[in-house]
């Protein structure tokens, strides 16, 4: 007959084996949330944080992307202020960690409770920090919650806050030099966006090119400020000179308002002057290789003057130059008298080369069309080729002896002018063949004379346009002149 087990062995035994179980479910659930290696040695980040409140060792987790890659292992006094060393053990699977890490310490959700570290590993132009590495402080950040703004608003701070607000208030609403704060401060928005891109420029530009160039001006501003500080003294002074400055431009303002405006076009033409000066820069080097390659004989040319510098002291030794010096000195004189109406000549001796380079040269090298009698040269060579013909026609006839002997020629054609105006009958002579016709034509009115004008100034005479046309061969259209 089988015995029936004692009812407390199997309450024990149930109690036992609950146990056991519940122990098993801890351990399942520590190993779930924790994630243990225990061959691997975890990488260790410690930070600077100005607050570590909601922080908990083994408690708070370390996030990426919002993947928990850790917790905080442990939280103490950083070098003895009033700031937080967080130390944090990270899993040895994490994304490497660089020198430029950032992180926050940020609030959980309501139902998580505490809160967590939000990490940033860095961007690849950072270095990979080893294990133990600190992020300092200004890389590090905390999440503003409603007790840490309760906290600070104290009673005076809420007075002082209220009384802020209704002069703000005051000042956005009561109107002076016909705005109210409001439309000026809108004007100052509207003139801010427009601001907004090159500000954005110079907050680019002053963190630098390389690394660390923006604490390095830092630090030179800091020691700027130290010697500003040592002038004592020497630094109110130099105020004091500022102020009046700043009164004389203020005194000042229309004309340095004037200098500004005139401030483009003189910037123009020193551009230009620039231009100028790069383009003169080669010759002026190469004036200067070109001297350089002369100085070593410069030593040798002053040497074989010195010789001649002694001569030349003895040329002008009283008893030869310095008697003639007595002489001149009045002929000098007497030249400075003479310098003011040379002025006058001279510059009418410059009207008439420029009468001449403009006017009278080209006129003398023109060519004259003549149709097929054309002589293919200037009007000068025609001008002498005229007193050629005009000596020949003088030896037509010759006086030596007691009779006067005389060469007539001509032809079956008459030729009869019109009035002249030297004359008041007009001249006939008889040609060897009929006029083809008769040039320039009379028809054509002449060019008036300008005395009012300067000789430069006028037109080169057109000696082939319509002045020198060709009238008729009776010359009837000469008009009996």
């Amino acid at each position: 007959m089988r015995r029936r087990p004692d009812p407390e062995v199997v309450r024990r035994r149930n109690v036992a084996l609950g146990l056991v179980l519940l122990a098993a479910a801890a351990v399942g659930l520590f190993w779930a949330f924790t994630r243990p290696h225990p061959l691997a040695h975890p990488y260790r980040l410690r930070a600077v944080v100005t607050s570590a409140t909601g922080v908990h060792p083994g408690l708070t987790p370390v996030r990426i992307a919002g993947v928990e890659v850790g917790r905080v292992a442990k939280v103490t006094t950083y070098d003895g202020t009033r700031n937080s060393l967080l130390t944090m053990n990270l899993d040895h699977d994490v994304p490497p960690i660089r020198t430029d890490a950032t992180l926050k310490v940020r609030p959980r959700l309501f139902l998580e409770g505490n809160a967590f570290i939000d990490l940033q590993p860095g961007t690849p132009r950072g270095r990979n920090a080893p294990s133990g590495y600190m992020v300092p402080l200004r890389n590090t950040s905390i999440a503003v919650s409603l007790p840490h703004v309760l906290g600070a608003l104290t009673s005076d701070t809420r007075t002082s806050l209220k009384r802020a607000l209704q002069a703000l208030g005051t000042g956005f609403r009561f109107p002076a030099h016909g705005l109210t704060g409001g439309k000026a401060l809108n004007n100052v928005l509207r003139e801010g966006a427009r601001m907004l891109p090159d500000s954005a420029i110079v907050a680019d530009a002053t963190a630098g090119t390389q690394r660390d160039d923006l604490s390095k001006a830092i630090d030179g501003f800091g020691r700027a400020a130290e010697g500003l500080d040592s002038a004592g003294p020497h630094l109110s002074g130099l105020l004091a000179h500022l102020r009046q400055t700043n009164a004389a431009f203020a005194s000042e303002s229309r004309a340095v308002t004037e200098t500004v405006r005139q401030l483009p076009g003189a910037l123009a033409s020193t551009r230009a002057a620039a231009l100028r000066l790069r383009s003169a820069l080669p010759p002026a080097l190469a004036l200067t290789r070109a001297t350089d390659d002369a100085l070593p004989a410069l030593p040798a040319a002053l040497s074989s003057g010195v010789p001649w510098l002694g001569h030349l002291q003895s040329l002008l030794s009283p008893d030869e130059l310095g008697g003639d010096l007595e002489d001149l000195v009045p002929a000098t004189r007497s030249l400075a008298a003479a310098q003011s109406p040379a002025t006058g000549l001279f510059t009418e001796l410059d009207r008439l080369s420029q009468c001449a380079n403009g006017v009278l040269t080209p006129t003398a090298t023109a060519r004259i069309a003549d149709g097929p009698r054309t002589s293919g040269t200037s009007t000068w060579s025609e001008f002498l080729s005229m007193l050629v013909g005009l000596n020949s026609t003088a030896q037509s006839f010759d006086g030596n002896g007691p009779l006067i002997r005389g060469l007539l020629s001509g032809g079956a054609t008459r030729i009869t002018t019109g009035t002249s105006r030297q004359q008041a009958e007009p001249l006939y002579g008889n040609a060897l063949s009929p006029p083809l016709g008769t040039r320039p034509a009379a028809s054509v009115p002449a060019a008036p004379s300008k005395r009012d004008v300067a000789c430069s100034r006028n037109r080169v005479p057109d000696l082939n346009g319509p002045a020198a046309a060709i009238g008729p061969a009776d010359g009837s259209a000469n008009g009996g002149r």
